[in-house]
This record gives structure tokens, C-alpha cells and sequence, in this order.
């Protein structure tokens, strides 16, 4: 958290990186055409109402999941085409949010193993510094 409130007023974007599994469920999600949303774990209770506000579904804690959509990208290979997901995360999702709700405006993007290139073109095009900029 501290990285986000650092950095979040010297840069044009910031990327997040939870290798643990929230970018790659980000990730494999996103590339189904899910819509996900990033929400902080610590505050999954009221996750239902906000999903409940925006049309999303909820995934669900690993160990509860049942066949149901979770953190685990395993379980979002078959997510349909434009799927809101609420996302609840210890690392990732929470600093996803903060980063989206500290003053000024950024661009926050999630990177994994599985992005890296995407990201980079895209945080430099966001950032002014690449091809398009």
C-alpha cells in the first residue's frame, strides 16, 4: 500500500502485480471478455452489495467455490463473454481499488507472466512514451 500512495501522484500509470493469482485471474478472465472488478478482501461482506449495484457476479473464496467462479484462474477459463465479475483480493484487489480511488486521475493496469508485453505497450501508450504517444 505504501508503493500506491507513493507513487500514485508521480506517474501517468500504475501497474499492479500480484503474481500470487489475482493479475493471472485478471488476466484470464479479461481475455474471455469478463468485465472484472477488483474489490478488497478485508471487505467481501459488502462485496454482494456493490456487485448487486453494478450487475456482477461474486467469485467466491477458493475453499468455498464448488464449481463456482474464484481467485483461481482455473476457475475462470470457461467465464462467458461479458461476465462482471467481482473480484475480492487480499494483495491485488485492494491495491487495485486504492490506486482507482487515491486523488488524481490514473491509469491502473494488472500485469502477470501471461501479459507482459500487452501491459508494457499499453502503460507506455497510456503513459505518453510509446508508439501512439
Amino acid at each position: 500500500m505504501a508503493g500506491v500512495e507513493t507513487l500514485h501522484a508521480h506517474v501517468a500509470v500504475l501497474v499492479i502485480v500480484d503474481v500470487l493469482s489475482f493479475s493471472t485471474a485478471v488476466d484470464v478472465a479479461a481475455s474471455r471478455g469478463a468485465i472484472v472488478y477488483p474489490f478488497p478482501f478485508s471487505e467481501a461482506q459488502a462485496a454482494q452489495l456493490i456487485a448487486d449495484r453494478v450487475g456482477a457476479v461474486v467469485a467466491r473464496p477458493r475453499h468455498k467455490a464448488e464449481g463456482q467462479f474464484s481467485l483461481s484462474p482455473a476457475s475462470l477459463t470457461r467465464i462467458p463473454n461479458g461476465t462482471k465479475l467481482m473480484l475480492p483480493s487480499l494483495n491485488g484487489g485492494r491495491l487495485s481499488v486504492a490506486a482507482g480511488r487515491a486523488p488524481g486521475r490514473i491509469s491502473v493496469l494488472t500485469c502477470c507472466l501471461r501479459n507482459t508485453a500487452a501491459v508494457a505497450v499499453a502503460a507506455q501508450a497510456l503513459a505518453g512514451d510509446g508508439p501512439s504517444g
